[in-house]
């Protein structure tokens, strides 16, 4: 007859293999957010250079103000919300999402300038950690979107919600 012993290794082996299966042991947050961004940065590269035509953010020839197509792949493909936001004076603007609010794509919010965020975007620098996205604790990355220039246009935004 096994003792306790015998039976609590195995046990205990078999819990956290399944608890590392089924996402307790979570993933590296900032690991996904670093896998999302290139993703998204990767869907976007494809279409050319980033440029500002007008009120519009353009991907090469590719109008991406209230396309969709890049931010749906990265939540379809790993979970995550996308956004681009575009720089228009010293904001800067949603102009494709997957973030909802009030049940609608949250276009044309704006990214909190009194947030952590803002300032490092503004200056061409990254953001990794936690963040208020509409009223909402998320884990997120942000990248400057930078033209031929090296100015900043624009940002990429990924992140997933933090539920308790």
């Amino acid at each position: 007859m096994p003792t306790v012993k015998q039976f609590l290794l195995p046990f205990m082996a078999a819990c956290f293999l399944a608890a590392f299966a089924s996402g307790v042991l979570a993933e590296d947050p900032q690991a996904k957010a670093k896998e999302a961004m290139k993703l998204l940065q990767s869907k976007l590269a494809a279409y050319g250079a980033p440029h500002i035509e007008g009120m519009n953010l353009f991907f090469g020839e590719r109008k991406i103000n209230d396309d969709f197509a890049a931010v749906d792949a990265v939540k379809e493909a790993l979970g995550v919300n996308a956004t681009v936001f575009m720089k228009q004076e010293a904001k800067f603007i949603r102009v494709s999402t997957n973030v909802i609010r009030d049940g609608k794509r949250a276009l044309g919010t704006e990214l909190d300038p009194k947030g952590p965020v803002y300032p490092l975007i503004n200056k061409g620098e990254s953001y990794y950690g936690k963040a208020d996205i509409l009223g909402k604790p998320y884990e997120t990355g942000y990248e400057p979107i930078l033209d031929a220039n090296k100015q900043v246009i624009g940002a990429y935004f990924v992140g997933s919600p933090i539920t308790q």
